[in-house]
């Protein structure tokens, strides 16, 4: 199982996404404050882990969901999701990422 902390942002909200995922299927637990990543929670319980680590992002079924649910584009929530698939799958390294914002 692969566990991950999303601290959103301006937004106030954080999420904590865990994904148990072989080569052919992922399973998920999102729990949030967040009403719109609850949505997406709800309907996000399991999918087919290529589809979701490999599929584009237009045609990818976390952004199909987050295009229903979320408010904002810029929500890293999605992209959370997808790279705790991929690492869960043993397809990618568990490394963290970052926005770092800078003022001039």
């Amino acid at each position: 199982m692969t566990k991950v902390q999303v601290h959103a942002g301006a937004c106030g909200f954080s999420t904590v996404i865990e994904v148990q995922a072989g080569k052919k299927e992922a399973n998920f637990h999102i729990e949030t404050q967040c009403p719109s990543v609850q949505k997406l929670a709800a309907e996000l319980t399991q999918g087919e882990t290529f589809k979701i680590a490999f599929t584009k992002i237009l045609d990818n079924p976390v952004f199909i969901l987050a295009g229903r649910h979320l408010k904002h584009p810029g929500c890293p929530v999605p992209a959370a999701i997808i790279k705790a698939t991929e690492v869960a799958a043993g397809l990618a390294v568990p490394k963290n990422a970052e926005i770092i914002f800078s003022q001039k």
